[in-house]
């Protein structure tokens, strides 16, 4: 318990957390003299100048961004601006191992989840997906896969790099190589974040930067809306860009779930005719595929499983 607080200070103060303090003191004095301790302000400043930070503030830094992923205690301004929502949706799920910040991802689409505690939680998930560190669930369930299938990838311990989403990438490539279940839901998990939100999946992201500024700077992330504006412009985006959501959309055909767009508009026709198809190995979409001539079946989701059907033809694969 003194060890859980004294480390809840540190999220909140540079001042407890002596290693980073000693570590940034004179980024400190350069980016971020006129920030007052307290409230994680000097932490937030050092994370939004990281380009500019030395290596061994960064490093420090780094280390003490994984360390405080593992509890919503640790993460003063997303707990601080989901005071509501923790007690509205998790207040009942005990703190440590993610688990009250697993909760309000799992609850961020909620009509009275507020746009302060969204905002903070979709930070939270953007930063997870940049180095499979910061995801604590993730790193801890996958730790011996990633050891057996994705040891070459990357090298953290060796020459403190940076692994960005190699080791993601690798986990989702080898997903049927996985032997832990646990790993297996945990990627699975990732995955689904990678088909809402574009930012978290930083390969893609990287490759796709110009492509959206270009053609969906004015579609708001989220739902997968800018996948579908990118997928749309399929014939105008970049080689590297147009390759990245191929790579996703191959992912997205074994998965009802990693369909945003077909899982919103076939919510109703999915358990009506499909409430007992076990999802995976796209099972539901065949299911879905084979009712469409159902009178019952609504417009919209036809619409999205013809239009899944169009691009399975000319690509098997999809």
């Amino acid at each position: 318990m003194q060890v859980h607080k004294y480390v809840e200070l540190a999220a909140q103060d540079i001042r407890f957390d002596v290693p980073l303090a000693d570590a940034c003191y004179e980024d400190r004095q350069k980016l971020c003299a006129n920030v007052p301790p307290g409230s994680a302000r000097v932490i937030r400043c050092l994370q939004n100048n990281r380009d500019k930070l030395s290596g061994v503030c960064r490093a420090t830094l780094f280390d003490e961004e994984v360390r405080f992923s593992e509890n919503i205690d640790f993460q003063f301004p997303m707990k601080q601006a989901c005071l509501q929502e923790i007690e509205m949706y998790c207040k009942d799920i005990p703190h440590g191992n993610a688990r009250v910040i697993r909760c309000l991802q799992n609850s961020k689409t909620k009509k009275d989840f507020g746009k302060t505690c969204l905002a903070e939680v979709m930070a939270f998930e953007q930063k997870s997906s940049q180095d499979y560190r910061f995801n604590f669930r993730l790193k801890k369930m996958c730790k011996g896969d990633i050891e057996r299938v994705c040891k070459d990838v990357c090298h953290p311990d060796e020459d403190q790099q940076v692994c960005g989403g190699q080791v993601l990438r690798c986990l989702t490539e080898k997903l049927d190589e996985l032997k832990s279940e646990d790993c297996r839901k945990e990627v699975y998990y990732f995955q689904k974040m990678e088909v809402s939100n574009y930012h978290n999946d930083v390969i893609l992201a990287a490759q796709c930067r110009n492509d959206v500024e270009k053609f969906c700077k004015n579609v708001q992330p989220g739902d997968g809306r800018v996948h579908a504006c990118l997928r749309e412009h399929r014939k105008e985006i970049s080689d590297g860009c147009r390759r990245e959501e191929m790579i996703l959309e191959q992912q997205e055909a074994e998965h009802i779930e990693l369909r945003p767009n077909l899982l919103k508009a076939c919510s109703n026709e999915r358990q009506t005719f499909c409430g007992n198809v076990q999802p995976g190995s796209a099972r539901v979409f065949r299911c879905l595929a084979e009712k469409l001539a159902d009178p019952d079946f609504g417009p919209r989701c036809r619409y999205e499983v013809i239009s899944k059907l169009q691009r399975r033809q000319a690509n098997w694969k999809l």
